[in-house]
């Protein structure tokens, strides 16, 4: 059987990968369901919700678009995958849907009645029990290519590592910094490739970014660089612990919080 991660087109630079069981248990449960709703409301998606929260883990392909709103403060293209649906969820996300078609092999396709907005949900491909794979206006085509076509060339999706992990096209994100942080784009695009992952419990937040470069020594130029700018944005602030090691060609960056600080970043 295919990895969930291989539903989701190539074009989408980065991949994320979230552990949902593993953040279900490390939380209160009205916690994890306002972190869930905060997450899918900002990508217009708030109607999967439940399916969502019931499910085993989720895979969320991303391009950002730069037009942000109030409507869709995420901004981006998208194909969200929920896998290991558990039994019986509600399909009340359906009514916004026409009826399905059936693909065969086990696959339904719905296609939205109407998108509020690029950044709704336009189509939905279901394999009946199992998972549901969620494409924004712009990804349709490539999900179609992808799912129905069988055209799939993701080869590259996050480590099983963590309760969240990242995949990162650096030149997506250099190109997505470029307009308002130039000089972190520059040395954002001299990666090879970059990757994170989070770690969470009932005490603490821990994340890990790890880029490759070329040479040591643009890793530790880079390290220098970004130490400076971590050092500014750490001023004044004693419960955000990051650190920039290099190891290698490898650029670390560790960073720590108290999941109670994130519970009242989140408004809780």
């Amino acid at each position: 059987m295919l990895e969930p991660a291989q539903d989701i087109p190539v074009d989408l630079g980065f991949v994320v990968r979230l552990d949902v069981a593993r953040f279900r248990g490390a939380m209160p449960q009205v916690m994890f369901e306002l972190f869930m709703r905060l997450f899918l409301e900002g990508m217009g998606a708030e109607a999967f919700t439940q399916a969502a929260c019931s499910s085993g883990r989720l895979y969320l392909g991303a391009r950002p678009t730069g037009l942000v709103s109030k409507a869709a403060p995420l901004a981006v293209d998208y194909v969200l995958v929920l896998d290991q649906l558990a039994p019986g969820v509600a399909r009340d996300w359906a009514a916004e849907f026409h009826a399905p078609r059936d693909l065969g092999r086990a696959y339904f396709r719905y296609d939205a009645k109407q998108p509020e907005r690029r950044f709704s949900p336009a189509r939905v491909y279901e394999k009946a029990g199992e998972r549901l794979t969620i494409a924004s206006a712009a990804e349709v085509d490539a999900t179609e290519r992808v799912i129905e076509r069988h055209v799939r060339a993701r080869t590259v999706v996050p480590e099983e590592r963590g309760a969240l992990s990242v995949e990162i096209d650096t030149a997506v994100l250099a190109s997505v910094l470029e307009p308002t942080s130039p000089r972190m784009s520059q040395l954002v695009a001299r990666a090879d490739d970059m990757r994170a992952y989070i770690e969470i419990n009932q005490e603490q937040c821990t994340g890990v970014l790890r880029a490759h470069f070329g040479l040591a020594s643009e890793a530790e130029r880079i390290k220098d660089a970004l130490s400076v700018v971590l050092a500014a944005l750490q001023m004044g602030n004693s419960v955000v612990k990051i650190e920039v090691t290099v190891s290698d060609a490898d650029l670390i960056v560790q960073g720590k919080v108290p999941i109670n600080w994130l519970f009242a970043l989140m408004g809780a």
